[in-house]
């Protein structure tokens, strides 16, 4: 099981939310490990980075999750 289906199952997603939501946590994750992997910055600013890339992604998710409950 790869990282984005790990999570997606911990966020207890639907199967419609999964098909929507997994491309977007599949997108994001090789970006999440290369700053991880990124040994030159400093923690802090490994953690900007990717708080930064979250914040993208959330609201896109967000808005996904929203409308599914409602259909």
């Amino acid at each position: 099981m790869s990282k984005a289906e790990a999570i997606a199952q911990q966020l207890n997603l639907t199967p419609e939310q999964k098909i929507k939501i997994l491309p977007i946590l599949r997108d994001e994750m090789p970006k999440v490990n290369e700053i991880n992997n990124d040994n030159s910055i400093t923690n802090m600013l490994n953690m900007q980075r990717i708080r930064a890339i979250h914040q993208q992604t959330y609201p896109i998710m967000i808005t996904i999750s929203s409308s599914l409950q409602y259909e």
